[in-house]
């Protein structure tokens, strides 16, 4: 049966006419092998079964490749029934197969799972599995539910950066690339959690035991402030003044700057605290990088781009129109203009114009990922038509995000490789 196994060639039959069709391409003819391959080794009597495949997911469709990884995962496990109901013979033939694999796919690592996984960084081998990482067994559960193909690139970058919702997703790859740090070109992946398991992405590259080897991938966590100015409730209607109930109502989901102390001692203290608590996951190669103040949007306003940003968000709110060719694009430009110079007679601080600006997304006004597509034109062109430079461009972002562009693309250029890593 060995012999005949390793000697055979197999081909597809055409079902409607009982003959062969032609030549198959490479894919087909792998998982052929695999699948023979997979026959002889389950039928071994002796020594270990295993099978060892690099890159199966070559010259695959993305879901051909699903269904192989079901099919070796169904292959790998032992028998679910007990073995004294079978005889020998039988128990020979439905042998598990231990299978070792090599893969660049995110396709292929988001459907193994986590504690299955191994990572190869600069000729080292780091498990994934539990006890080998900061993941505690929760974790590991939520990483099953929602790591998916969009998030696994983080196993194959040489730099994460982990935000939070669309807008960071779609801005900070602009803004990198305007600072000179294009994170196609220094292999940083981008992972948007959706403002849920922010800390558990950054710890899957985090080794619980750190003097055995830690991993030199560099992980940015961005995340929000989250806390108003305290004209900001008013302004998005969330109290009418500052005697409203709503400031301390038991279902309040928001903060502001006030529920942090009545002086200016106080509230600083609270607020470093808040941001130590943010940072709490930080570790090895693990940093946070939280806004100044309150959220991206706000930030972004009160750092130096208000005017963009409500241009941006007066676009995106009109978007539809301007794609069916209903609105041009400098006609809406224009009105914002003078709506501006209107927010900076009216409003008595920066604060007040940036909480004016910031109200548009909470009213469901404009949507803060179609906004971020609209102002990374805008600077885009910007700088194309030599309106703004480089230089005024990063000094108008706010400091966090120009930290975490930095983190996650400096160590790498200090770094020299191994050659052939």
């Amino acid at each position: 049966m060995r012999q005949i196994l390793e000697r055979l060639e197999l081909g597809l039959l055409d079902q409607q006419y009982g003959d062969m069709k032609g030549s198959y391409g490479l894919g087909s003819n792998n998982l052929l092998f695999m699948a023979c391959e997979l026959l002889l080794l389950g039928r071994e009597p002796d020594g270990l079964p295993l099978l060892l495949i690099e890159e199966p997911e070559a010259h695959l469709h993305p879901q051909r490749q699903l269904r192989l990884m079901e099919f070796l995962e169904a292959a790998a496990k032992p028998m679910a029934c007990k073995l004294e109901e079978f005889n020998q013979e039988e128990i020979n033939q439905q042998r598990p197969v231990q299978i070792i694999l090599t893969t660049h796919s995110p396709n292929l690592s988001s459907k193994i799972a986590l504690n299955n996984l191994v990572l190869m960084h600069r000729h080292k081998a780091y498990s994934l599995a539990e006890k080998q990482t900061n993941l505690d067994a929760t974790d590991y559960r939520f990483l099953a539910r929602f790591l998916d193909v969009t998030k696994a690139n983080l196993f194959f970058a040489r730099g994460v950066l982990i935000v939070e919702g669309d807008g960071e997703a779609i801005l900070l790859p602009a803004l990198a690339k305007i600072m000179g740090r294009d994170f196609t070109r220094h292999g940083v992946s981008v992972v948007n959690v959706g403002g849920t398991g922010l800390g558990r992405y950054s710890r899957i590259l985090q080794r619980a035991i750190p003097e055995e080897g830690t991993l030199n991938i560099p992980v940015a966590r961005v995340a929000d402030m989250d806390v108003m100015p305290d004209c900001a409730p008013a302004i998005l209607g969330l109290v009418d003044d500052d005697n409203d109930p709503r400031w301390n109502g038991k279902h309040r989901r928001w903060k502001a700057m006030r529920h942090f102390g009545d002086d200016e001692k106080t509230r600083d203290e609270a607020l470093a605290a808040r941001r130590t608590n943010l940072k709490s996951d930080d570790a090895q190669n693990v940093q946070t990088f939280i806004a100044n103040h309150w959220t991206l949007e706000y930030d972004l306003a009160y750092a130096g781009l208000a005017k963009e940003l409500l241009v941006a968000a007066r676009l995106a709110a009109n978007d539809d129109a301007l794609n069916m060719a209903r609105k041009k694009v400098k006609e809406v430009v224009e009105a914002v203009e003078a709506e501006f110079e209107q927010l900076r007679q009216s409003t008595d601080t920066h604060a007040h114009l940036c909480s004016h600006i910031y109200s548009l997304f909470t009213s469901r006004t404009a949507s803060k990922a179609i906004t971020a597509q609209y102002l990374v034109d805008l600077l885009e062109d910007c700088l194309q038509r030599q309106v703004l430079s480089r230089e005024q461009i990063m000094g108008w972002l706010p400091g966090y995000l120009t930290e975490a562009i930095t983190y996650v693309t400096t160590r790498l250029e200090l770094t020299q490789e191994p050659s052939g890593d």
